[in-house]
């Protein structure tokens, strides 16, 4: 199996869950984006992806990536817990994804959540 850059990884997952702008959320994948510019006033932690609807009442996601040779350490998972801490503080539901490599079942996983809440 090829091993993927942190960039490729979080491209890939990016485009898998859609995450664009669109009419009813703030959507994307970056690594300069701060939670400030998203709408976190003085939060200057920067999440890998994010999708943060208009409706508040709908889930958050949150996005954490890694390149796919990195082995996946506790401050990993402390990140993409902080990040999602931070997004539950406009949003009672968030989902959280830390990803190093896209295998099927996280392929699944996505096309379920995408088809019922993204753009």
């Amino acid at each position: 199996m090829k091993i993927l850059t942190e960039d490729e990884v979080r491209d890939i997952a990016g485009k898998i869950l859609g995450l664009e702008n669109c009419e009813h959320a703030k959507s994307g994948v970056g690594q300069i984006t701060t939670f400030n510019q998203l709408g976190f006033k003085g939060v200057i932690d920067k999440p890998d992806g994010w999708y943060l609807p208009d409706d508040k009442t709908e889930p958050a996601i949150v996005l954490e990536t890694k390149s796919s040779s990195t082995i996946l350490k506790k401050s990993h998972s402390d990140e993409l817990l902080k990040n999602m801490k931070i997004v539950m503080k406009k949003y009672k539901k968030s989902i959280g994804f830390k990803i190093k490599n896209i295998i099927l079942d996280f392929l699944i996983r996505i096309k379920l959540i995408k088809r019922k809440y993204l753009c």
